[in-house]
């Protein structure tokens, strides 16, 4: 049997079912001249809730009988065959059979559509928790565009305060210390904490003040900074400014080992 949309066929079934089972209703729609759009309105319905369930996981063939009792095969009318013959023993069995039969079965429709609501919540739920299903027009919404829009520049002078800051303290502890700015190691320890200080806080910043996808920000900065450099090396090879190449080694490095953080922390 096929458990798709087929309304003449259902209509028809829902006719001869009605005309012996309902036969009080059957007579009265008849005469009222409503009968064929009350058909119509089971086999609308009936498709309806049908649907409704499919769609919600049910299999064809249990929508079917989950709904087909609702407004297509109506219980027989209280009386119809009060007046044919009296119950017998067996008949009570059975009816009580088909009661048990029955209350069973509302029971498992009841469990089923609970079940079937809780996934459907469920899904719902799932799918609100995913970035950018759910964005209205909101200030937290201006809040994120704001954040992208802001975020390399401020990253970028971030990253350029806190190299002059760590130039000034070094070159402050080394002056304590005694020794010269001018000289090797003031060189090395001025060009190695500014070009770090550089790196590591243009990324930590760039991440920080991005509002989503963090990881990929961070190799985004890494990979635009590795390119800069890149086209600076050769004139800084040109001039012999090794200071400078330590300085861009120094830089990268830290670009390197932030960018690492910041996927581990975040991916």
């Amino acid at each position: 049997m096929s458990y798709g949309y087929e309304p003449a066929v259902w209509k028809e079934q829902a006719r001869e079912h009605w005309a012996e089972f309902q036969p009080t209703r059957f007579r009265e729609l008849h005469e009222a001249g409503k009968l064929e759009d009350a058909l119509d309105y089971a086999v609308e319905q009936t498709w309806r809730e049908m649907k409704s369930l499919i769609d919600s996981g049910v299999p064809a063939h249990e929508a079917w009988v989950m709904v087909r009792e609702n407004y297509l095969f109506l219980p027989e009318e209280p009386g119809l065959c009060d007046d044919e013959y009296e119950n017998t023993p067996f008949d009570d069995i059975m009816n009580e059979v088909h009661q048990i039969l029955n209350e069973d079965y509302q029971r498992q429709r009841e469990e089923w559509q609970k079940e079937f609501k809780q996934k459907a919540a469920q899904t719902e739920e799932a799918i609100q928790m995913i970035p950018g299903t759910n964005q209205v027009s909101s200030p937290i919404d201006w809040l994120n565009l704001a954040r992208w829009i802001l975020m390399l520049p401020v990253a970028v002078t971030a990253a350029y305060l806190a190299s002059q800051l760590a130039l000034i303290l070094t070159s402050i502890g080394m002056a304590s210390d005694g020794y010269s700015t001018a000289s090797f190691w003031g060189q090395f320890y001025r060009v190695t904490t500014e070009n770090i200080a550089l790196g590591a806080v243009l990324i930590l910043a760039g991440s920080a003040i991005a509002p989503t996808h963090k990881h990929m920000v961070a190799i985004s900065l890494a990979v635009a900074s590795l390119l800069l450099t890149g086209f600076l090396v050769y004139p800084m090879l040109a001039l012999r400014d090794y200071w400078a190449l330590w300085g861009t080694f120094c830089l990268l490095a830290a670009l390197l080992l932030s960018t690492v953080s910041v996927y581990r922390r975040h991916h």
